[in-house]
């Protein structure tokens, strides 16, 4: 069995222009995050993806159909971002202000980080490993396309790479980076990581949820 999963976060939104925490909220994609999901599909032209799956938040799914138009896109509601409850809607410059540390201490306060009527980080992570666990077994060979967020894609690297490592912190993923990972022999080998050729000329923004 040899099963390759090319995971492309979303085009940049509005949102991510204000360093304004979108977590769930299905915030769309801005001008220049559709030309980032254009540059995105020039560069997987050549690939041969056999099904593709998304986050069913919009800015995802657009940012899937323009990569793959020939194809149908699965939405699954587990590839969503990071419910950070009452922090949606609320720049990153407030949370500075709301919680001890500001929001890279509340990246780092473990699996049990919550934002007021959210989820944990380790209920994303469970979600997240939930849809990972079925590919294999589901699919085989072939390769996958999968959309989705930049807290969700910290949480698949976790995964991916083994749950007994430790990190210091989890890698980020810019706006239509490409990372791959490739199932052969019942694990999972990482291929490449936040890869963002395609956006040269482009400023890439920090991670935001």
């Amino acid at each position: 069995m040899s099963l390759e999963i090319v995971i492309v976060r979303h085009g940049e939104t509005p949102y991510n222009l204000t360093g304004t925490i979108q977590g769930q909220t299905d915030i769309p994609l801005n001008e220049t995050g559709r030309r980032q999901a254009e540059l995105a599909a020039k560069r997987l032209a050549g690939e041969n993806f056999s099904f593709a799956y998304s986050s069913d938040l919009s800015r995802a799914m657009d940012t899937a159909k323009a990569i793959v138009p020939h194809l149908p896109v699965v939405a699954d509601p587990r590839l969503r971002e990071w419910n950070l409850g009452d922090w949606q809607g609320v720049t990153l410059a407030e949370i500075e202000k709301l919680y001890p540390g500001g929001f890279r201490g509340f990246l780092n306060a473990g699996e049990e980080a919550k934002a007021p009527n959210g989820e944990s980080s380790r209920e994303v992570f469970l979600r997240v490993k939930s849809f990972l666990d079925e590919l294999p077994e589901k699919h085989g060979d072939g390769k996958a396309l999968i959309v989705s967020h930049g807290g969700a894609i910290r949480r698949m690297f976790h995964i991916l790479m083994g749950e007994h490592n430790s990190f210091a912190e989890l890698p980020q993923s810019d706006n239509t980076s490409v990372s791959r990972f490739l199932y052969r022999k019942d694990h999972w080998r990482l291929i490449s990581w936040n890869d963002t050729g395609h956006l040269a000329g482009f400023h890439l923004l920090g991670t935001r949820y």
